[in-house]
């Protein structure tokens, strides 16, 4: 259960509290009203009792407004909470797919490093294997290294490219967990 939907529960529940305390206080109004029909034409004692339930009448009718008031805001809040939710939904997603679209670059990546790698491997092998002339060896030798330079090159921009698209997929999944928890709260 998500934090969220937590509050939510809270302020419903204590939606239901007030408003079977207002409930209370309308079924006491109405006996207090009942008091005052009834002690209306009693003597200055009952006129005391009648203005002290009067009192109280207004007292209560104040607390049933307070409590109103308070409800609609409580409604307010876990429409607002709801809406929270949703978003927070949507950013889930988002995340997720963020995070698998990272793998399948990284994925790509290594395999063009393994296929460099193995390019590597078979120029060392046809340098080794080679027996040319003088100058065929330096131009071979010259082309290898070319080869070679724009390989490490490229073997370089591919490991920083790796790096940190590993970083940015790590931070996404860190983000993408804390938002998972936040909604399960």
């Amino acid at each position: 259960m998500t934090q969220l939907e937590l509050e939510n529960r809270l302020i419903k529940q204590e939606i239901r509290q007030l408003t079977e305390e207002i409930g209370l206080l309308s079924n006491r109004l109405r006996d207090y009203q009942g008091q005052i029909e009834v002690h209306q034409n009693s003597s200055s004692a009952s006129k005391k009792k009648l203005e002290d339930v009067q009192s109280e009448l207004e007292r209560h009718a104040k607390m049933i407004k307070s409590y109103r008031d308070r409800e609609s805001d409580l409604n307010d809040a876990i429409m607002a909470k709801d809406t929270q939710i949703g978003v927070l939904k949507v950013r889930l997603a988002e995340a997720d797919a963020a995070a698998l679209t990272q793998s399948s670059v990284t994925s790509t990546l290594k395999e063009e490093l393994k296929l460099t790698s193995s390019a590597m491997s078979e120029l060392a092998e046809l340098r080794n294997a080679a027996d040319l002339s003088n100058q065929q060896l330096a131009e071979y030798k010259d082309q290898i290294y070319q080869i070679q330079r724009d390989s490490s090159d490229r073997d370089t921009e591919l490991q920083q490219q790796i790096s940190e698209i590993t970083s940015t997929l790590h931070n996404t999944t860190l983000q993408l967990a804390q938002e998972k928890r936040r909604n399960e709260r």
